[in-house]
């Protein structure tokens, strides 16, 4: 209940309620005292004179006397708060009236020897028994209805005398009563309420100011000082609110000029740099970079601000790669994008880092590489341009090779078998010589066709790749006296005679390498096209690679091999370790 209210409102509370209560009980207690006391004065006073008047009225009821009686009657009407008297014998027969006549009562209630009262809201009916011979006055003040004691047993009733007392002069002072006790239980409440506001005045005042001081700092007002008026515990506390102030304004100070540092150095950075709440997206700071490529977007969502055409968040968003499985900021995501808002390439460092209110906000710090990406595209056209003329020319001294020092071999060696034929025929001693001649030739023409084929081993064709690959792991095991298997499921159709010959120049160079210095008794070769993308696996049980080789891509045919996939679009990825051998992929896009 005393929940919203202030600390004023409690301390008058806590004053004034048991103040109230006590207030409260004593004026109840008072007026119930006072109250009964005038209804026991009233009901004392009523049966004094009812019996003060029937032992009185004795003489006129046995005599007859209704003179008497009749005086006796007016004489008690004249008593205060007396508005009827009448006396009745044992019959019920009115002897004598004062006022106005009274109700008769039934004869058993007039034969009883017992005094009595008839409450009502207004009045009250008091009547006592005449006895006859009565010798002994009742003792009329006492408020107990007593029997009359008797001097001889043959004692009887005579009649009865009542009287009516009217109850409104007692009403009126007992309204009198109450309103006077609550006039000063009011007025004391009024004085207790006054001094009870200056107390709590005395204590909530400092109270208050030294809330709203603490409300003030606690909006950013560091300049808030108390006046130190108070003494012992407020004293402590106003010093130390103005010593929380003082030193929250050095905090202040102190966070201001590193903050001021750490936007120099990151305005300074030929980057953009990017806060946003991983939650909502807002963007909660932009370096100088960013506010110059994206204007000042500070309170805006990012994925309206630093992209285009996005209904929400950016599908490639990294915001669930930094955060560890607890929530905790995780690793750092590198990765190049170009935007599509700006067509600029960017070398892109996201981490998730805590803000300055504790929540976990995403870092961003992308550098525009798009010049470097130019001219890596551009060396790559010249290298592509390079491998693609060292192929034109391979191609070009084969067929030579082929075309023009194989025919000519082909043909002197025609002319060499005609020779050592027609030498025999005439049994000359030069016929053998004519023949290892023909021998010689026809070796020179194989090699002819060997190097030819070394340097055009793909044929311009779809299954130029799978014959040649098929053909490199014959020759490979025929050469080397190993096994050497080349699978292809399904057949993988090239029609870039180019990449074919890259692909086979990988494969090429993973075997020797299998063989030269893997030492390995067995390679498998295998292409296949997995959910429509080509793949290139070379496996071999040789002695594998040395960690520190693997670690640092050493030995130029590893280099050779990551060149020739990059220069295809492709992505090498080489498995090894020590006494396992290796196993080479090469993934197309």
């Amino acid at each position: 209940m005393l929940r919203p209210w202030g600390i004023k409102g409690r301390v008058l509370f806590l004053a004034l309620v048991p103040a109230l209560v006590i207030a409260a009980g004593l004026t109840v207690y008072e007026i119930s005292t006072r109250l009964r006391d005038i209804e026991l004065a009233l009901n004392g006073r009523g049966f004094a004179i009812v019996r003060q008047l029937a032992p009185a009225a004795e003489y006129g009821v046995f005599s007859g006397n209704y003179d008497v009686l009749a005086r006796l009657a007016q004489s008690t009407l004249q008593e205060a708060d007396v508005t009827a008297v009448t006396i009745i014998n044992s019959d019920g027969r009115i002897l004598a009236v004062g006022g106005h006549a009274l109700a008769v009562p039934s004869r058993s209630e007039i034969a009883s020897p017992k005094s009595g009262v008839i409450e009502s809201s207004d009045v009250l009916l008091f009547s006592a028994p005449i006895f006859q011979s009565q010798t002994e006055v009742e003792n009329y003040l006492d408020p107990v209805v007593q029997m009359p004691r008797r001097a001889k047993e043959d004692t009887k009733v005579l009649g009865r005398t009542m009287v009516e007392i009217s109850r409104l002069p007692s009403m009126l002072k007992k309204n009198q009563i109450i309103f006077n006790s609550l006039l000063i239980t009011l007025a004391g409440l009024a004085m207790a309420s006054l001094l009870a506001l200056r107390m709590a005045r005395q204590v909530t005042n400092p109270i208050m100011t030294l809330a709203g001081a603490v409300a003030r700092i606690g909006k950013g007002d560091l300049a808030t000082r108390i006046e130190t008026n108070a003494t012992g515990e407020l004293a402590t506390l106003e010093r130390g609110v103005n010593n929380m102030a003082v030193a929250l304004k050095a905090v202040q100070d102190a966070q201001e000029e590193r903050r001021a540092i750490l936007a120099t150095v990151l305005d300074s950075l030929d980057a953009l740099v990017y806060v946003a709440d991983m939650n909502t997206y807002e963007l909660l700071f932009l370096n100088k970079f960013a506010r110059e490529t994206y204007g000042n977007a500070t309170g805006k969502l990012c994925w309206q601000s630093i992209q285009s055409n996005q209904s929400g968040p950016c599908a490639f968003c990294t915001n669930a790669k930094l955060l560890k499985a607890d929530g905790t900021p995780g690793e750092a995501v590198v990765w190049e994008f170009q935007n599509p808002l700006t067509l600029h390439w960017y070398l892109i460092q996201d981490s998730a880092i805590k803000w300055v209110d504790g929540r976990i906000v995403r870092l961003e710090i992308a550098t525009d590489i798009t010049q470097n990406k130019r001219r890596e595209d551009h060396i790559r056209d010249l290298e592509r341009q390079i491998m693609d003329s060292g192929e034109h020319e391979r191609e070009r001294i084969g067929h030579e090779l082929h075309d023009g020092l194989g025919q000519q071999l082909t043909g002197i060696a025609f002319l060499s078998k005609a020779l050592s034929q027609k030498l025999a025929a005439q049994s000359a001693a030069e016929a053998v010589e004519a023949t290892q001649i023909v021998t010689l030739i026809n070796q020179a023409i194989s090699e002819t066709r060997q190097l030819a084929r070394g340097l055009q081993p793909v044929e311009v064709d779809e299954n130029g790749l799978m014959s040649a690959l098929e053909a490199l792991a014959t020759n490979i095991g025929r050469l080397f006296h190993i096994q050497c298997e080349f699978h292809c499921d399904t057949p993988v159709l090239v029609k870039d005679n180019t990449a074919a010959n890259q692909i086979y120049r990988i494969a090429q160079e993973a075997v020797n390498n299998a063989v030269k210095h893997g030492k390995a008794s067995h390679i498998s070769i295998e292409l296949a096209a997995p959910r429509g993308k080509m793949q290139l696996s070379v496996h071999d049980d040789g002695m594998g690679f040395h960690p520190y080789l693997k670690g640092k891509h050493s030995g130029m045919g590893l280099q050779i091999m990551r060149y020739r996939a990059k220069m295809i679009g492709a992505h090498l990825d080489i498995e090894s370790d020590p006494g396992h051998g290796s196993l080479i992929r090469a993934y197309f896009f």
